[in-house]
């Protein structure tokens, strides 16, 4: 078999495992799950508790605070939806996981600036960016794309 140009090492007829889409797939669902997890205990708590003042303690007014969980609610979508669709192949779902993952970064620091820049609060959850990064360089990694084109439909 001749090498496929611009293809490092693959030869013609040969097919992708599709190892890097599915994990992408599967961490893209996994996050979205996550955020709605999130979403549903901060509202099982009641507001005048301290648990609730522990999770909230980033001070945003009602409007900037509206806009953060519309924008949230829009990336757990596209993280839902694409995360399912890039299992089942399809070209939107790369598309879909990719903006989510590239959209969470900067809505979770938006959120977190006031906390990061706050002398009493610890800052301990940035590791959580690893997650969403991870699934952006899967998602838009040239193996997903291959894979997609190899029996994928848009």
């Amino acid at each position: 078999m001749s090498a496929v140009p611009g293809n490092s090492g693959s030869t013609a007829g040969e097919r992708s495992s599709g190892v890097t889409a599915i994990c992408a797939g599967i961490l893209a669902i996994l996050g979205a799950l996550g955020n709605l997890y999130s979403y549903a205990l901060l509202w099982s708590i009641p507001e005048d508790s301290p648990e609730y003042a522990a999770m909230t303690t980033v001070p945003h007014d009602e409007a900037v605070g509206a806009v953060l969980f519309c924008t949230d609610i829009a990336v757990t979508s596209a993280l839902l939806v694409g995360g399912i669709l890039l299992l089942r192949r399809r070209v939107a779902g790369r598309a879909l996981v990719t903006t989510g993952a590239a959209l969470t970064v900067p809505l979770f620091v938006a959120a977190a600036v006031p906390a990061i820049t706050s002398p009493t609060v610890p800052v301990t959850d940035l590791w959580v960016l690893l997650f969403p990064v991870i699934t952006l360089v899967l998602a838009a990694a040239p193996e997903t794309a291959r894979w997609l084109g190899d029996g994928g439909a848009s």
